[in-house]
């Protein structure tokens, strides 16, 4: 719903979302100057926490993220409205549930859900608990295991499966 929609900048909104795992407050948040295209990060100021940390962008992401940049040179953030004014979190809050009824979508669809997807995607393809720390910006190892939970409870139905065939 998103892709089809052609607005680029809910495009990016929602990709910045689930390749880089940001919260809400740190994506309205990001200034054109904290985006570097040419390293392939984006530097996310005071997150939770008071926290400083770095994103990785991938390259899909890049071309998009420059391609819009270049459509928006008096910008001093990311994402602006039409007045040139910081955009709200509860703005992207809408969003979401914009998209949500246009994609015919009945489960709840919230900022955090793509967090929380990214991070669980991470772990199932192999991430350590200090990588994903490093990504995520937790202060607690702790805290993913929230994500570790998330991804067995992915796989319970295959495996389920999986272990009948053991004839137990």
């Amino acid at each position: 719903a998103v892709d089809s929609s052609g607005d680029i900048k809910d495009q990016l909104i929602f990709r910045i979302f689930l390749y880089c795992a940001v919260r809400v407050s740190e994506l309205v948040n990001i200034k054109i100057l904290d985006v570097n295209l040419i390293e392939k990060r984006i530097f996310i100021n005071q997150g939770k926490g008071s926290k400083d940390r770095t994103v990785l962008i991938p390259e899909q992401l890049k071309i998009l993220l420059s391609a819009y940049i270049k459509t928006i040179p008096k910008n001093i953030y990311l994402f602006e409205n039409n007045r040139n004014e910081i955009i709200s979190a509860r703005l992207v809050q809408r969003l979401c549930k914009e998209y949500q009824k246009k994609a015919g979508i009945v489960k709840n669809i919230h900022p955090h859900l793509f967090r929380h997807q990214a991070l669980t995607f991470l772990t199932d393809k192999g991430l350590t608990d200090a990588q994903l720390q490093l990504i995520s910006g937790h202060s607690s190892k702790k805290n993913l295991e929230v994500y570790q939970h998330l991804a067995l409870t992915d796989v319970k139905d295959v495996y389920k499966a999986a272990m009948k065939g053991l004839g137990w």
